[in-house]
């Protein structure tokens, strides 16, 4: 759950296969979140974007989830939220702003 990225080597059955994750808050991801530990991401029509989320910092765990987004930009706004509302409950700060993402070229 907080791999990024995944290589599946091709074989005499099938062809390679590069994977990347749809969970926006890893390092590395769309929206990264400091202490993103991953989970599970998803959408469907009736459902629209959801995700479980995990993260640690300072120690402390936050598990939350978001149900019906209907976005993944407004899905990531409302991770970010709530995620630092969970640790604003302990005193810890809120997380510094994601840095700009962009799609990585497949030559990278």
């Amino acid at each position: 759950v907080s791999t990024l990225d995944y290589v599946i080597p091709q074989t005499a059955t099938h062809k390679a296969y590069h994977l990347h994750t749809g969970n926006d808050l890893l390092a590395g991801a769309r929206a990264p979140y400091p202490g993103a530990i991953g989970v599970k991401p998803g959408f469907t029509g009736n459902a629209g974007f959801c995700m479980a989320f995990a993260a640690i910092r300072y120690g402390h765990l936050i598990v939350a989830a978001v149900l019906d987004d209907p976005s993944w930009q407004v899905r990531i706004v409302d991770m970010h939220t709530l995620l630092d509302w969970g640790f604003e409950q302990e005193g810890i700060p809120p997380a510094p702003p994601a840095a700009p993402w962009s799609y990585p070229s497949p030559n990278e």
